[in-house]
């Protein structure tokens, strides 16, 4: 595929009246102000604005005509022999001016080239604020993953000290054996370990955040506005929709137009090539001085294409047709793999969803219950407590993990679309209770 192209917009002051950590990140972050920031501050977009820049003044050079000739001669000059020699009388003098004029629409062939070439770093700029925006979402959602998983470790962690207390009183009113109490402290030590691994992931995460919006540093105490996550009801499975979504793809993603304008780029160049090898003429007019008498001189400069007709240009020229366009028919099909790929891995993790919401929340919680009532009523061991409980944790992880999967695999699709239209919602976040 073609490269992941990058640009930059003009910079811009950040949340007018918001509070913010330094002048980088405001201490709420929200989905969209994270877009913003990397589409304003993003140093490779930088690179990609100058090359527009550049090529507007390429075009406008490919514009122009060809500059007028000026030729000054003398003749006859010599410094001995007789009858001396004089400036006047003996000197030739010719001046004369000439304009080169272009055959074959040379200048209008130069100009298409010019504008297709502004017309692929515009592509390549629209591309490159695409993929900062896909990059965006991705490190956001996967942040936001990070974000439910250290929650619900710290929670379980909060219920176990709890647990942790209550054996404790019971083992000092002499009612539970100290093993119980090491049990459980052995459990909650496992959480507290979990819980600071997501603590770290977390916190690479935000850093991970922080690269994709372009800052070479950041604070990272700012805190993220939760995104509800879409909603899995939608029939993934039909066969209109994969259709549908490929056909978007090959029509409107980025990188699909840029090859599309570097095919027609290359299909200017061959006509260009093509008008260079047709010469040009130049005619011209003059003065000449010969022996005190003054006269005037006309002419045309014709070159002869007897060896150079730029053969060798226009076979460059048509190889670079080809190239472009076998490049397009390969991009096409790498696309068409990804949206199949990527809407496989949408309509799997939204199977598992479904599956999850239905058959195993409620069991899990309500089994936890159970467990706990009978525990705390002497009618359970401690095994069947520590094990319900870690069941709910394990369930509650793999739903917020699966959720949030599902919103990337989303994402992934979007960017292998080249849309936005997918069904990612911007509410508060809802999550496993």
């Amino acid at each position: 595929m073609f490269g992941r192209y990058r640009l930059l917009i003009l910079l811009l002051f950040l949340g007018g009246g918001r509070e913010t950590l330094g002048q980088d990140l405001p201490r709420q972050l929200t989905l969209d102000r994270a877009i913003e920031i990397a589409l304003t501050r993003h140093a490779d977009l930088e690179s990609a604005s100058a090359a527009i820049d550049a090529r507007i003044g390429a075009e406008r050079q490919a514009g122009y005509s060809p500059n007028p000739l000026l030729w000054i001669q003398t003749e006859n000059w010599r410094a001995w022999g007789n009858p001396t020699f004089s400036t006047a009388n003996d000197l030739d003098l010719f001046v004369s001016l000439g304009q080169p004029i272009e055959t074959g629409r040379k200048k209008w062939h130069r100009e298409q080239l010019a504008s297709r070439d502004r017309r692929i770093a515009e592509l390549q700029k629209q591309a490159a604020a695409w993929w900062i925006r896909q990059s965006v979402k991705l490190a956001y959602w996967e942040v936001l993953a990070a974000q439910k998983r250290r929650e619900l470790l710290g929670k379980s962690v909060e219920t176990f000290r709890q647990v942790i207390d209550y054996h404790d009183a019971r083992v000092s009113l002499g009612v539970a054996a100290e093993a119980d109490l090491i049990k459980v402290r052995l459990e909650g030590e496992r959480f507290e370990i979990a819980h600071a691994n997501a603590v770290m992931q977390a916190e690479r995460g935000r850093v991970q955040l922080i690269r994709s919006l372009g800052l070479l540093s950041g604070d990272t105490s700012f805190e993220l506005v939760q995104l509800t996550i879409p909603s899995a009801d939608r029939d993934w499975q039909r066969p209109s929709v994969l259709d549908g979504l490929m056909a978007s793809g090959v029509r409107h993603h980025p990188e699909m137009l840029l090859a599309a304008a570097i095919v027609e780029q290359a299909d200017a160049a061959v006509s260009l090539a093509k008008a260079r090898g047709k010469p040009n003429l130049t005619p011209f007019i003059g003065y000449k001085r010969t022996a005190g008498f003054n006269t005037l001189i006309g002419g045309i400069s014709v070159p002869l294409p007897v060896r150079d007709q730029n053969a060798g240009g226009i076979a460059v020229a048509v190889a670079e047709v080809r190239q472009s366009k076998a490049q397009l028919r390969a991009l096409q099909a790498s696309l068409q793999t990804e949206v199949r790929a990527a809407h496989l891995g949408v309509a799997h993790r939204a199977r598992m969803l479904r599956r999850m919401e239905a058959g195993m929340l409620g069991p899990s919680k309500e089994s936890l219950q159970i467990a706990l009532a009978a525990h705390q009523e002497g009618g359970s061991d401690l095994f069947r407590l520590l094990d319900a409980q870690r069941a709910r944790i394990d369930v509650q992880l793999l739903y917020g993990r699966t959720a949030h999967d599902y919103a990337i695999s989303l994402v992934e699709l979007e960017s292998a679309v080249g849309t936005e239209s997918l069904p990612l919602s911007k509410g508060k976040s809802s999550g496993a209770n």
